[in-house]
């Protein structure tokens, strides 16, 4: 078995990340599936891409706010564990 590096593991996630949301052919095909299996038994028309996943990858819907708080949450408790105090 042949291990990655750190370098080559960071950019096979990102180009997860990436085509997450990108439906390959196969999924094509299990979406037809899905849609014909479910036409049959409910009689209903239907789209592809009703049976279509979306996957949503981290925390996308954050608020400019609650980053904010967020940031200088962590600084504080960098700040404490160093010693610090409250100076910048």
């Amino acid at each position: 078995m042949q291990s990655i590096t750190h370098r080559e593991f960071k950019t096979w996630i990102a180009w997860l990340d990436d085509q997450w949301n990108k439906p390959s052919k196969s999924d094509y095909y299990l979406m037809q599936i899905a849609g014909y299996v479910s036409h049959v038994l409910s009689k209903k028309s239907w789209k592809l891409d009703t049976y279509k996943v979306n996957f949503q990858v981290g925390e996308q819907k954050q608020n400019k706010d609650d980053i904010d708080r967020k940031t200088e949450a962590s600084k504080a408790r960098w700040r404490a564990r160093a010693g610090l105090g409250r100076e910048n």
